[in-house]
């Protein structure tokens, strides 16, 4: 769009052509994201002759006219459905929660350094089967 067709258009004519611009550059934002676009040059298009729009209105602002923003209608999403649970299902829940923190408790435990009482000197032994470097008897 040229320059000498966006001034000789109203603000609000303006306003909503950028409206219109910007649903249209979402849409083919999409369609590269999914694959399916068919014309990549016409993003870069769309923004410009968004900028020049925008260029304009804010030239008529500098200038003294009264620029009101247009209502825009927001798009809403949907509430998701809330499901009721029973409470026999809560108290299930609450069990398997229990049995796995259950199960962290005893991993956990096997990670632990423990001291072994045998020992007079009380050296740290961990239950790590990993063998350290310094211990090498296969040479």
């Amino acid at each position: 769009m040229e320059m000498q067709v966006i001034k000789s258009k109203s603000t609000n004519e303006l306003q909503e052509h950028e409206e219109q611009l910007r649903a249209q550059l979402f849409a083919l934002r999409i369609q590269k994201a999914i694959g399916k676009l068919d014309a990549p040059h016409m993003i870069s298009q769309l923004r410009k002759d968004i900028a020049r729009i925008k260029t304009e209105l804010q030239s008529r602002s500098l200038k003294g006219e009264d620029i009101k923003p247009i209502n825009i209608k927001k798009m809403t999403l949907p509430e998701p459905e809330v499901k009721k649970e029973s409470k026999s299902s809560k108290k299930e829940e609450k069990k398997t929660l229990k049995k796995n923190k259950k199960l962290d408790k005893e991993t956990n435990k096997e990670d632990v350094e423990k001291k072994d009482p045998s020992n007079p000197e009380n050296k740290k032994i961990t239950t790590d089967s990993t063998p350290k470097e310094g211990n090498n008897n296969d040479k």
